[in-house]
């Protein structure tokens, strides 16, 4: 898979599915039919932004990751609309992730690699 524009999310079923037309998956999600619209798509997206956004600019204090988080949830207010949820209401639940995504960087984003940012195979173990 080659990723052209990563600004732009499109799943490997809108991809298969525009075989036929290979302006289906761009038309598929300009015109979105709203009822298909959940809670975990809005959350998963904006999530997904803040995260992208974070590493871009490499600051994962609460006051920068809290800025961002507003920043993005104006983007999607028409979502929000859809799922019926305020903005106030989206910012609690998302800054209530936030800590996850600060322990994450903590872990992982360091100047030196530390012996908790590295994976071990588990596979390379026969049972």
């Amino acid at each position: 898979m080659i990723i052209l524009h990563p600004d732009h999310l499109v799943s490997a079923t809108i991809v298969a599915d525009s075989i036929g037309c290979q302006r289906r998956a761009v038309l598929q999600d300009r015109i979105k039919n709203t009822g298909d619209i959940g809670k975990p798509q809005v959350f998963g997206n904006i999530f997904h932004e803040v995260f992208q956004e974070a590493m871009k600019a490499n600051q994962w204090d609460i006051s920068s990751l809290r800025s961002l988080v507003e920043m993005v949830i104006v983007k999607h207010i028409e979502e929000l609309y859809l799922i019926h949820m305020s903005i106030p209401e989206v910012i609690d639940y998302v800054m209530g992730k936030i800590p996850a995504l600060i322990s994450w960087a903590d872990t992982f984003l360091k100047e030196k690699p530390s012996v908790s940012g590295f994976f071990s195979n588990i596979r390379q173990y026969a049972y």
